[in-house]
């Protein structure tokens, strides 16, 4: 397992004070951890399930919480995946990003 601790530069304007993620040696997140400003936990993403997409392993379902309220979460949950899909280059302009069509 690697474990990656990501502590911002002294003057980067940043959110987080640190982020923690634990990931398996295959590189799959196993999990994310966000610290404030003074580095106490604030929220964390947990990986609840593992499956294969498109020959790939990744986090099928993963849970979201805030310390500050154990009974609450989001979730999220892929059901499909595909990777090396060839897209337009013109798909992420900014022109192409502002219109929604």
């Amino acid at each position: 397992m690697y474990t990656i601790e990501a502590i911002p530069l002294e003057n980067a304007p940043v959110v987080w004070g640190k982020e923690v993620l634990k990931l398996r040696d295959d590189y799959v997140l196993l999990e994310h951890s966000f610290y404030d400003q003074d580095l106490k936990l604030v929220k964390w993403i947990e990986t609840q399930e593992i499956a294969t997409f498109d020959g790939r392993p990744i986090p099928k379902k993963l849970r979201m919480k805030n310390t500050d309220n154990d009974e609450k979460w989001t979730e999220v949950e892929y059901t499909h995946a595909e990777f090396d899909v060839e897209l337009d280059d013109n798909k992420f302009t900014l022109f192409s990003l502002r219109d929604s069509n």
